[in-house]
Parts: structure tokens; sequence; C-alpha cells
């Protein structure tokens, strides 16, 4: 953390002394430039969770993590520090449900944020000219979308880094905060980081994951509850898009249809659409009939 010299009441305003960071934030020390290279993405990481973990030791404690509070102490060699002097977390950089509860969590998600905008030059809410998307376009993405690692692929890394910051990001950005990648799950990675591995011969299947956190691909068949809810949630959303694709509905139709169930998606599209039953003979059936579900 920041060091903190003297705090006190001077006259009744109350003040603060701690030590100047002449390089300013992590957020305007990226202001400007595209992605960063590998090994400054490893080093952001590798500090950056160290300091988390170092905090969370003390005392559980949500920091509100983002660019703007992690400081450059030194440009050459990095040297990062973290603050919690700089107010509430852009909500861009906030984890599902952070208004409602504040969790050490929530800032592992952020973390995966903060790297996102390290590894491709933008925030995910940001667009590519430097505007942000609007709040409540951001809370309605945070409350029913997974986060797209699409864009990593483009990167100018080599295809096994790619890979691998797909995987840590895919752990750190998981909905489910008892899922969600933390230090012990960070730590493997960066183990396997400092290990020398060949181009091509590293599997996720070595990586730590949380009761079966989905970063490999896997079959219906083998998911845990959770996952199968996850599942066919997306199944959802592809048979709404589709219909909306097909049926050249307006685009505000996704938004009425964000699906809590199966029985939910085929209501609302009766009431909404005034479908005859020929759309409820296509989509009555449960998504997952076809798939013989692990006890």
């Amino acid at each position: 953390m920041l060091k903190v010299f003297e705090q006190g009441v001077d006259h009744g305003v109350h003040y603060t002394v701690m030590e100047y960071c002449r390089f300013g934030s992590l957020e305007s020390y990226l202001s400007g430039s595209g992605g960063s290279t590998h090994k400054q993405a490893v080093d952001i990481l590798t500090q950056v969770a160290g300091a988390l973990t170092s905090l969370s030791e003390r005392q559980p404690i949500f920091l509100g993590l983002s660019p703007r509070n992690i400081l450059v102490r030194n440009v050459a060699p990095l040297d990062l520090v973290l603050s919690d002097s700089a107010g509430e977390p852009p909500i861009a950089y906030s984890s599902p449900g952070a208004l409602v509860v504040r969790a050490p969590a929530n800032d592992w998600w952020s973390l995966g944020m903060v790297l996102y905008r390290v590894l491709i030059g933008h925030a995910y809410f940001q667009l590519d000219d430097g505007a942000w998307l609007s709040d409540q376009t951001i809370h309605r993405a945070l409350a029913t979308e997974d986060v797209s690692l699409e864009l990593i692929d483009s990167i100018a890394l080599v295809p096994a880094q790619r890979a691998r910051w797909k995987v840590l990001l895919a752990g750190l950005l998981t909905r489910d905060p008892a899922r969600r990648w933390a230090m012990s799950e960070v730590d493997a990675w960066l183990d396997e980081e400092r290990q020398v591995v060949q181009e091509g011969t590293e599997t996720r299947s070595s990586l730590p994951s949380r009761r079966g956190h989905a970063v490999q691909t896997r079959e219906p068949c083998l998911l845990d509850d959770f996952e199968v809810e996850q599942w066919v949630t997306a199944e959802h959303r592809g048979v709404v898009g589709d219909l909306s694709e097909t049926l050249d509905i307006e685009t505000g139709l996704r938004e009425v249809l964000v699906p809590a169930s199966h029985a939910d998606i085929v209501s609302d599209l009766r009431e909404t659409l005034d479908v005859e039953g020929g759309l409820a003979a296509i989509i009555d059936d449960p998504v997952l009939d076809d798939w013989p579900l692990a006890d």
C-alpha cells in the first residue's frame, strides 16, 4: 500500500500526508499507449496480485481496484503500489453484484478488468475512440452477459501467450465469486509462466480450477449444476438472437427476453410475438432433453 506518514486534524480539517508518486496512476501511465507487452502485463499482474494477497492476509478488505488507484512509484523498473484513497471504483471495473456485496473477490474481478485494459489498450467497456458506454449499459451487461475475450486473439503476442492470458482472464472474470480465481490460481498460472515452456506444449488441464470452473470446453453431460444453468442460459440467448435476426425484431426484444428459465422464454415469446403453436412446438421441449446429465 501507499506509505502514509501522518494523519490528523488541523482547525477542524482532516488531513493525510502520504508518499508522492510522481509518475501518477497506472491509468495515466497507460494512457495513449496501445496494449502492453507480455512481460509488462506479467509484471503488472505479479505486483498487483501480490499486493492484494498481502493486504487480505492482514484482514479481508474490498479495495475497489481500478487503474486509477494503482500508482506508479517508478517506471524503470516498474514499481507499483496500491492506494485506497481514490474513492469508489468506476462501474466499468466493478464486478457483478459489487454494489450489493463488498468482498475481496470483487477485487480479483477488477484485476481481470485491469489486465484486459493492459493487454488490449482500452477498457472492456470503452470504445476505440476512448468514449465509454453509459453506466446503464454497463450495469445491464454486468447483470446479464459474460465478458467476451474475443479481442485477446487480436493482440500482438504469440499464440501460446494469448491462450494463457485467455485462461487467466476467464478465471478472474468468472461471474460466480465462489468460482472466481484468486491468489492460489494466479500463483499457479505465474509458476507456469516462470517455467521454460515450448510453444505448443502447454495445456490448460494443468491449471487449477474451482469446482470445475469452465476454462475448458466440455460436453453438457459433464457439467455440474451451476454450469448446466449457465449452459442453458447461453442456449436460451442463442434462441432469442436467432429469432430476432430471423424475424427482424428490434433489439429491445433481447432485453425483454433475458431468460430466468426456459418457461419464461416460451411465455414471453408467446405474449410478445403472439406466435401460434408452431413456435411453441419448436422450443417447448427443455433444451437439455437430448443430453444424459450426470447424477
